[in-house]
């Protein structure tokens, strides 16, 4: 019953990790690599390339189960804005809580679910901390925006896959009418706006009557010739003034659409704003709502939410009717004023950490450059790599390390590609040279165009890529000791190397290539992460090796030339070991004097 549980376990495990789970492109070419690798190292038993392979299948498992991680325990909220203006931009802010004890999540998209381009970044959230973040839209029409979750994307640790959660959290904001007026609004405007007088007295400004002057009366009104002539003091009456009132009547009952009441919502918006800003009370009528007489913003903002969400009435329903004490002005039905701008999809932001001088984008080179370096190393202790190979790989790292311009366009860097591949096919096919020599020349090749034609990160992606073939070169043309040294150095720069590079085209496509460059984008929890990482990564690929099965088939041996093998069968302690399956050398020998004897027997432990 306990192993059935296990399994079951298992199987729970493997499903949270894979569910939802994407390959990205440059993940497939990762894993097509991988396959090769396995191939290799299964055709020919060479335990260096099980090594390699090791590495390779511990970045895989390791991406996966961090991408589960950082996905795990995650509560989003969304802070909306009261209303939004159509044609203008508006922010919705999103606030990310972390609820786990001891692990962070990092390099997480947040988008919204149904809305193009609604999205921001958040590169780390610490255990137990709150990240705040936003992003910018806009909309083109009246209405209201409905918001129904989150979708959060990460593709950390090093962008080979890419897994997603959706979280559903319901908002919604109303976009108000902008309230553009056309140039013929006035017409509809009442001819004494603002406040009227009545034929009473007040404290108004128009003239109403003059009278004696009474105690208390203000010395400034008393009215000096009324006062000579009859001897007595008399004072102006002014009189009494009260604002005037309108109601803004809109029938929606003849429109066929809500799409056809859009310029009505916007003219009667932006009567409505004049009205009340000289002076006077204005109110909204509708045959299925209304909105009382009132003054001030919060009247604007009454009337233009109301306008947002206003639908087109049933025939049935009574035309509006002006309130009582109240001007009536009719709203007509005009087609919709052109848009203020051009309609362009929510901006995404990202707000960069502050502590740290370090930059994401320099970080990353380095370590690339490092990484190339360690894989270039691996091939020149093999005693194969040529010095017409090396010098111009050198070169070219130089200029690509300390240009950020491409030296080389697209149209060159595919030319030189494709010569690059004929002369490696043609020392193949024409001049009979062992394949396994000419590959890493070729890859070294590739990799001396690729720097020329560097562009960006993408490009480090696959200069990574073949770094990694240039270590399996290698691991396939030596034995000796300084190997796992490179391949040690190797495994930690080409971790840190590999998460960088996915962390910089993260950012940079959410805000701009400079943003990667800005100082303390590079903390010391983000390196503290990268050492980790690679740590990882280095004892993974030590416990591969020590568990994969050692065989060696050699289906792809060749029948004629060199052959480069490996100790697949097994040999015991001590004895003297023969290879059933293949009796093709499986190492170099050199001998200091003399012919070798003819029975050579390899002892192995």
């Amino acid at each position: 019953m306990t192993f059935f549980r296990r399994l079951a376990a298992t199987a729970r495990l493997w499903w949270r990790v894979m569910r939802m789970q994407r390959v990205t492109r440059d993940g497939w070419f990762y894993l097509a690599f991988t396959l090769a690798v396995g191939v290799a190292a299964i055709n020919t038993g060479n335990n260096l390339l099980y090594l390699v392979l090791g590495l390779l299948v511990s970045v895989l498992l390791l991406s996966a189960f961090l991408s589960e991680t950082v996905l795990s325990r995650l509560r989003i909220e969304r802070e909306v804005p009261p209303y939004g203006v159509a044609g203008q931009p508006f922010r919705v802010g999103i606030v990310v809580h972390n609820r786990k004890r001891r692990l962070a999540s990092h390099s997480l998209v947040i988008s919204e679910v149904g809305i193009e381009g609604a999205r921001t970044y958040v590169a780390r959230v610490g255990p137990g901390e709150s990240v705040r973040a936003y992003w910018v839209g806009a909309q083109p029409r009246r209405g209201v925006m409905q918001l129904a979750g989150f979708r959060i994307t990460t593709r950390f640790p090093f962008g080979l896959f890419e897994k997603n959660r959706e979280i559903l959290v319901a908002d919604r904001i109303p976009i108000h009418p902008a309230g553009v007026l056309p140039a013929r609004a006035a017409e509809l405007l009442p001819q004494s706006p603002g406040v009227v007088p009545l034929p009473a007295p007040g404290r108004g400004l128009d003239f109403y009557a003059l009278r004696e002057y009474r105690q208390g009366d203000d010395l400034r009104q008393v009215h000096w010739k009324a006062s000579a002539r009859t001897g007595r003091l008399h004072t102006i009456e002014k009189e009494r003034e009260q604002q005037r009132r309108v109601t803004l009547l809109l029938d929606t009952r003849g429109a066929a659409s809500p799409e056809a009441l859009d310029g009505a919502a916007d003219l009667a918006v932006g009567l409505a704003r004049r009205l009340i800003a000289e002076g006077c009370e204005v109110g909204l009528r509708l045959p299925d709502d209304e909105v009382p007489p009132g003054g001030g913003r919060a009247q604007i903002l009454r009337i233009a939410d109301r306008a947002a969400r206003m639908l087109p009435a049933p025939a049935s329903a009574a035309a509006p009717q002006p309130f009582p004490g109240t001007a009536g002005v009719v709203v007509p039905l005009v087609p919709a004023p052109p848009p203020l701008g051009e309609e362009r999809p929510p901006a995404p932001r990202w707000i960069p950490p502050t502590e740290g001088r370090l930059d994401l984008h320099g970080t990353q080179r380095l370590a690339v450059f490092c990484a190339l370096g360690l894989a270039l190393g691996s091939l020149a202790i093999s005693g194969e790599l040529a010095t017409a190979l090396a010098l111009p790989f050198a070169a070219s790292a130089l200029v690509g390390f300390f240009r950020d311009r491409p030296l080389l366009g697209p149209l060159a860097a595919n030319l030189l590609t494709l010569v690059v591949f004929l002369a490696t096919a043609l020392a193949v096919v024409a001049l009979g040279l062992d394949i396994m020599l000419v590959a890493p020349g070729f890859v070294i090749l590739l990799a001396s165009v690729r720097l020329l034609a560097r562009r960006g990160a993408g490009d480090d992606f696959l200069l990574l890529l073949m770094a990694s073939m240039m270590l399996a070169g290698g691991a396939a043309l030596t034995g000796e000791l300084s190997y796992g040294l490179l391949f040690a150095g190797f495994a930690v720069a080409g971790t840190i190397a590999l998460a960088t590079t996915h962390l910089r085209r993260e950012v940079e496509a959410v805000a701009g290539a400079a943003a990667s460059r800005a100082p303390g984008t590079v903390t010391g929890a983000l390196l503290s992460l990268l050492g980790g990482l690679s740590l990882l990564v280095l004892l993974g690929s030590v416990l591969l090796f020590l568990s994969f099965p050692r065989v060696s088939v050699g289906l792809l041996a060749r029948k004629e030339g060199p052959v480069v093998g490996g100790g697949g069968d097994r040999i015991e302690l001590g004895g003297v070991g023969v290879l059933k399956d293949d009796p093709t050398p499986v190492m170099r020998v050199r001998f200091l004097g003399g012919e070798p004897p003819r029975e050579i027997y390899w002892r192995t432990t």
